[in-house]
């Protein structure tokens, strides 16, 4: 029977990838929009429930981000929500995107 956890090399996603729960930690806040979109797509989209570790955006402008703020990502991401990070990071702004959850 099927069930299990499977890792899938994020470069290579050729097929949606429908899941039970997904999670980032801040990297996916570091992808230009073009993969952002890609990955809401063929994983975010097809998962069930997951969390993103977000990095705020004084953090993404310092950096040179490219990525979708906040504000637009939550758009994109069905009933999603965001939370503080808890406890917090060294970086204050950070928070977390969540969905799924009840």
């Amino acid at each position: 029977g099927g069930g299990g956890i499977r890792f899938i090399d994020g470069t290579h996603l050729y097929n949606d990838i429908e899941s039970d729960f997904i999670i980032s930690h801040l990297s996916f806040s570091e992808l230009q929009k073009s993969v952002q979109d890609m990955y809401i797509e063929k994983v975010i989209s097809k998962s069930k429930a997951g969390y993103i570790v977000w990095y705020g955006e004084k953090s993404r402008s310092a950096y040179g981000f490219e990525g979708y703020d906040l504000e637009d990502l939550l758009k994109k991401i069905p009933n999603a929500k965001v939370i503080p990070e808890d406890p917090p990071s060294l970086v204050p702004s950070n928070c977390i995107i969540m969905w799924g959850f009840k």
